[in-house]
């Protein structure tokens, strides 16, 4: 799969280290309209350039690490929990670097400008002050950023990753990911319209904190974390934070908590991790308590999230 950065292009005509091929599927929906998967956890680094094509993408990195710019802008991390947005309209060049000895989980959804059109007849969304991080060059109508990714975002990689298409599934299989390719360019727009009437984002001192707590949810989920212990933890009063949250990410932190908690819980299970197992790696005392709480977040309980992962996985008891 090529980069965010870079244009849509078959990822196994790049130079691409043989570990990475072995994790990377690209499906063409229609014409001008792809998804590309990544999904494992290969060893080596793998860096690349290329020059983009106009067109519009977003890339929903459940797990991986690295780094992309554009020529002329600073870098973007990559960062799990994030969604990457992209639009250029005018062919620019970029780079990527993604890091190997980490699990990678990343689903990559491109539409040409006239893939965008015959799709939804739409012209790629505005993103200008619209990304948190954003990465753009705008002098050269060229965008890159990154948003948290919502809940339902994440649902829908984990959906296209839990569920490859094949081709003996012919019809069905390019219908889901049409479908797919569809909910995911709604939930980008309403993303990005929920962020034009929200609040103005804190000032840049509360806004670094609030993001370093942000990340320490992600390092730490399975402690006994409160907003006191965070505010504590990254310098800010209670009140801010919480509002800080409210206004960069869209939900409290406890929902932050428990949705990171919740979202590691599924990703375990989907490797094989038995039940008791992933309640105690997530912070869970009690099962009970966990299996209650994940059945309220996926609407499913673990054992029948487990089922439903594939036959490769082994299906533990309690």
């Amino acid at each position: 799969m090529d980069c965010p950065a870079s244009a849509p292009r078959n990822p196994m005509s790049l130079s691409m280290p043989p570990d990475w091929a072995l994790i990377s599927q690209l499906h063409s929906v229609s014409d001008g309209v792809s998804i590309g998967c990544l999904d494992g956890r290969p060893t080596s680094n793998w860096q690349l350039d290329g020059i983009s094509r106009p067109g519009f993408g977003i890339a929903i990195v459940l797990e991986g690490a690295g780094a992309m710019a554009l020529d002329g802008g600073p870098p973007l991390n990559i960062e799990a929990g994030t969604a990457i947005l992209y639009s250029t309209a005018q062919p620019i060049r970029g780079w990527d670097d993604f890091r190997g000895g980490h699990a990678t989980r990343i689903v990559d959804i491109r539409f040409t400008p006239e893939g965008l059109a015959s799709l939804c007849g739409h012209r790629p969304p505005e993103l200008t002050g619209k990304l948190l991080r954003d990465c753009s060059v705008p002098c050269q109508n060229a965008y890159l950023g990154s948003l948290p990714a919502s809940r339902e975002m994440k649902r829908l990689a984990a959906d296209i990753l839990r569920h490859p298409p094949t081709s003996a599934a012919g019809l069905s299989s390019l219908l889901f990911l049409q479908a797919k390719a569809m909910e995911s360019l709604a939930l980008a727009l309403r993303h990005l319209d929920t962020r034009r009437r929200e609040p103005a984002l804190p000032a840049p001192f509360d806004r670094t904190r609030v993001q370093h707590a942000y990340e320490y949810i992600q390092r730490n989920y399975e402690q006994g974390l409160t907003v006191k212990v965070l505010s504590e933890q990254v310098g800010i009063s209670e009140k801010r934070l919480q509002a800080g949250f409210a206004a960069l990410y869209g939900q409290s932190v406890h929902s932050c908590l428990r949705q990171t908690r919740m979202e590691t819980a599924a990703s375990l299970l989907e490797r094989g991790w038995g039940v008791t197992e992933v309640a105690d790696a997530v912070g869970f005392a009690s099962l009970s308590h966990f299996i209650k709480a994940f059945k309220q977040h996926w609407g499913a309980t673990p054992k029948a999230w487990i089922r439903t992962a594939g036959p490769g996985l082994s299906q533990p008891g309690l």
